[in-house]
């Protein structure tokens, strides 16, 4: 779904593995994005992308843009198995309550079994398209114009409204999950403006504004991925910027983010993943490693992954995986040793 009540004057064009912003006068955004739309409708006919992926007991759920949920072994010791084939591209997956469930891009909530092939049913219609799935015990959908739905697991149908849609034109980049609070990374263009937001899992419509994103050079950074972290007991919430930077917050303290790496503004960040003091940053160049305590400490772990965008990943058993845009799936050994950092597990 195109929406244009909440886009910006500047797109994202990419040219040659390297992003250039480009202004538009706002007449003409509607006739662009329909143009986009269209053309991204062509290219994903044409390839499908790894969106989303968790772990569990040594194998790893993906969600497909195709609709397509996929099991595969950890250690590729079998082929991967498709679970199911779902109506449209999955956005997020959690696994949860003994099941696997699947944010679909139409707004569909799917519950499906962790083994049994075509197990998929529906748990719950939320209206919009979803851009992330969280669970405690609940289950949280985060939707695109800022909207969070808190769903009873052991219900169908049963989500209700915690967060309201912000006034204004918002768009909702990314939602974790912490101690009984939820992450929100928000771009509103009505006034302009970027913030962290920490909302209350309980109390409707409780949520205060963390920290703010900014970069004179753009109007639209926003965290494309937050990773909620405990390590040796000391909690932290890192944010994958747009503009090539990671920031590591305190998550219960107002203004305390600070740039712990920077790529610079070329390195569009997909995804992060973190591993103890590191943050794992995969560019289509390969996986920078940055240790998050000192300043200009990252360097190149792996291959260059040619033209292919590196959408998700996560750190699992002391390995990181990663899933491209080009529909591969990618298995890289934390080990600075290792002769072959990179392998390819899967292609979709």
């Amino acid at each position: 779904m195109l929406l244009i009540s909440i886009t910006t004057n500047i797109l994202k064009y990419k040219t040659s593995n390297r992003f250039i912003n480009v202004a538009y006068s706002k007449k003409f955004l509607a006739m662009l994005f329909i143009i986009f739309g269209l053309l991204y409708s062509i290219k994903a006919s044409a390839s499908t992308s790894v969106n989303t992926m968790q772990a569990y007991n040594n194998y790893l759920y993906l969600g497909l843009s195709n609709g397509e949920l996929i099991k595969c072994t950890t250690d590729n010791s079998s082929p991967c198995q498709r679970i199911d084939s779902l109506s449209n591209g999955i956005k997020s997956i959690i696994l949860a309550n003994g099941y696997v469930y699947a944010g679909l891009n139409f707004g569909k909530i799917m519950q499906c079994s962790r083994d049994k092939a075509d197990s998929c049913t529906t748990f719950a219609s939320v209206g919009s398209s979803i851009v992330s799935l969280v669970s405690d015990y609940y289950i949280y959908a985060a939707l695109p114009l800022g909207q969070i739905k808190k769903c009873d697991p052991l219900k169908t149908n049963s989500c209700e409204s915690l967060v309201e849609a912000s006034p204004g034109s918002n768009y909702l980049y990314s939602m974790t999950m912490g101690d009984k609070s939820l992450y929100t990374s928000i771009t509103s263009y009505s006034p302009a403006k970027n913030t962290l937001n920490l909302c209350d899992s309980f109390r409707k419509n409780y949520c205060a504004t963390l920290d703010y994103f900014y970069n004179p050079l753009y109007d639209n950074i926003a965290a494309s991925t937050l990773v909620y972290y405990n390590y040796n007991g000391n909690k932290y919430l890192y944010a994958a910027l747009s503009d090539g930077k990671v920031q590591k917050c305190d998550p219960d303290n107002a203004n305390s983010c600070t740039t712990v790496v920077d790529l610079g503004s070329n390195a569009y960040l997909n995804t992060v993943a973190i591993a103890g003091n590191y943050a794992y940053a995969p560019l289509s160049s390969g996986v920078k490693k940055c240790d998050t305590a000192k300043t200009d400490s990252c360097k190149l772990i792996s291959y260059n992954f040619g033209n292919e965008i590196i959408i998700s990943s996560m750190v699992y058993q002391n390995y990181l995986y990663l899933g491209g845009d080009g529909g591969n799936l990618y298995k890289c050994s934390l080990d600075e040793a290792s002769k072959s950092p990179c392998a390819r597990l899967a292609h979709f």
